[in-house]
């Protein structure tokens, strides 16, 4: 019996084994937001880490680099903002399915984020050659989405640099979702905002 429970205990913990574990390995754990089962996220400008706390990251008003780590090929639905409102919302996922998705070209090649509190992104990586990200590289078993935010623009509005941003901030959701007969249900969400300083 003592053999049987070991053996199940075992198992049970070999199944529940992190995919980041600790989080993203080689990154601080003050340096990374995310789930152990889904999608994590981290930060970089001008080469370097950047810290996250409170779902915060304080950064120059300057081109930064947002890093997507998938455990397996997934997507994550991204919303980008100036305003609060749906960063402030207990459940976005209905308002961001509430406009049309933000249709983009492979790779991100305008290095850009559009601004909505009624859209998404939808970033994905489902091999090594169909992704939304510039690049997307293997590491430790995990897979490292990257894009480049240097611009923005708004629905029926032209680019604009980051650098010309009104505000002082950048709220981020993100959102997994888990497809279902008929709807759409959310898994995870994570909350990012970027406070230019």
């Amino acid at each position: 019996m003592l053999r049987w429970l070991a053996i199940s205990l075992a198992g049970l913990l070999a199944g529940c084994a992190n995919p980041f574990a600790p989080v993203v390995e080689g990154i601080p754990a003050e340096g990374v937001i995310g789930t152990r089962d889904d999608f994590a996220l981290y930060i970089e400008q001008d080469g370097k880490l950047m810290a996250i706390q409170d779902r915060t990251a304080a950064l120059r008003k300057a081109p930064f680099t947002l890093v997507v780590v998938f455990a397996s090929p997934s997507n994550v639905l991204v919303n980008c903002s100036d305003s609060p409102a749906l960063f402030d919302t207990p459940k976005p996922l209905k308002q961001i399915l509430s406009g049309s998705p933000i249709l983009e070209a492979p790779g991100n090649p305008q290095h850009q984020v559009v601004l909505t509190n009624e859209a998404s992104h939808d970033w994905f990586v489902r091999d090594g050659a169909s992704h939304t990200f510039e690049s997307v590289t293997m590491k430790d078993g995990v897979l490292h989405g990257r894009r480049t935010i240097e611009a923005f623009t708004r629905p029926g509005t032209s680019r604009r640099p980051i650098e010309s941003l009104e505000g002082n901030a950048l709220y981020f959701v993100f959102v997994s979702t888990w497809p279902q007969t008929g709807r759409i249900i959310e898994r995870h969400t994570e909350r990012l905002k970027i406070l230019f300083r």
